[in-house]
C-alpha cells in the first residue's frame, strides 16, 4: 500500500502505481495533413476504444 510519510494512504500515488503496473501506453502522432484520419478519430466517442477494436478485428482476420 502507498503511504505518505505521515502514514496516511496516498490515493493518487496508489492509482498512478496501479496504472503504471497494469497498462501499456502508446503514443500516436498523426500528421496534420492527414485530415481524413483526424476527422474520423474526432468523430468517434472514444478514440482509444475505436483503435483497439480495429486492431482486434485485424488480429482475428490475419492472426
Amino acid at each position: 500500500m502507498t503511504r505518505k510519510k505521515s502514514g496516511s494512504f496516498n490515493q493518487k500515488q496508489y492509482i498512478n502505481d496501479y496504472v503504471r503496473q497494469t497498462y501499456k501506453r502508446f503514443e500516436l502522432r498523426i500528421r496534420l495533413d492527414n485530415e481524413a484520419v483526424i476527422n474520423k478519430l474526432n468523430s468517434v466517442p472514444n478514440a482509444t476504444k475505436y483503435i483497439l477494436n480495429l486492431i482486434e478485428e485485424d488480429i482475428e482476420r490475419n492472426g
